[in-house]
């Protein structure tokens, strides 16, 4: 479960990205963060997985609160649970697509790395790459878009944060995806958080919480829980 308690971020020009939140997610629970733009909602998913400094107030999942950790203990906290999909990607250009995809298994025990490796590739399979060993730099905005969703999956966390994961595809290559991105999170039971415009993929969503000026202003239930 995740939990803000007044969590506040300022900006060094004194602005407040983020004022007072509160929010409480449950385990498991596929959620979307809206709002326009400079709401705060790319700095809230950043800020909860913990790779934002100097932030006031908590951020609590389960019983650790991130912001009682130091920085090197919150890089560990969230290797261990928190899968990210970003919205440029952060590929290797040179590597091929499964290396990309499987790319965690550099940071894991041997005797977990062929495992890995194969769910890598079954995911990318299932996300309909055709060539999984083509470096990363010959493939389209959707195709790499598949690869950093691959990669974050493959790690088989219990935390999905991504930001945008839809903004590089079309309607014909999004809709799939969508299908096959919330199936996926709901059948393995992670907490899924989205920063997202897309209706199609909002319209999946259990709840949606809605951003201005650094507040949450509307909590909307979406799907029956």
């Amino acid at each position: 479960m995740l939990r803000l308690e007044k969590l506040v971020k300022t900006y060094k020009t004194g602005d407040q990205a983020l004022q007072a939140v509160d929010m409480d997610i449950p385990e498991g629970q596929v959620l979307a963060l809206i709002g326009p733009s400079g709401a705060g909602k790319t700095t809230m998913l950043y800020c909860i997985a913990g790779l934002i400094d100097n932030m006031e107030g908590s951020i609590y999942w389960g019983e650790t609160d991130l912001l009682q950790l130091k920085s090197k203990d919150r890089t560990h906290y969230r290797s261990d649970h928190i899968g990210m999909i970003f919205q440029d990607f952060h590929l290797f250009d040179e590597l091929g697509a499964l290396t990309n995809a499987s790319l965690s298994a550099m940071y894991v025990h041997q005797s977990e790395r062929v495992n890995l490796k194969k769910h890598a590739k079954v995911i990318l399979e299932h996300l309909g790459l055709d060539d999984i060993n083509a470096p990363v730099n010959r493939l389209s905005g959707g195709e790499r878009q598949r690869v950093a969703i691959a990669r974050a999956l493959a790690q088989q966390k219990s935390i999905l944060l991504a930001d945008e994961p839809t903004a590089s595809l079309n309607r014909e290559m999004a809709d799939p995806l969508i299908d096959d991105l919330i199936s996926y999170v709901k059948a393995e039971g992670q907490t899924l958080i989205t920063v997202s415009h897309d209706i199609n993929l909002l319209s999946q969503m259990d709840r949606t919480l809605e951003l201005k000026g650094g507040n949450i202003t509307n909590s909307t239930k979406v799907k029956a829980l």
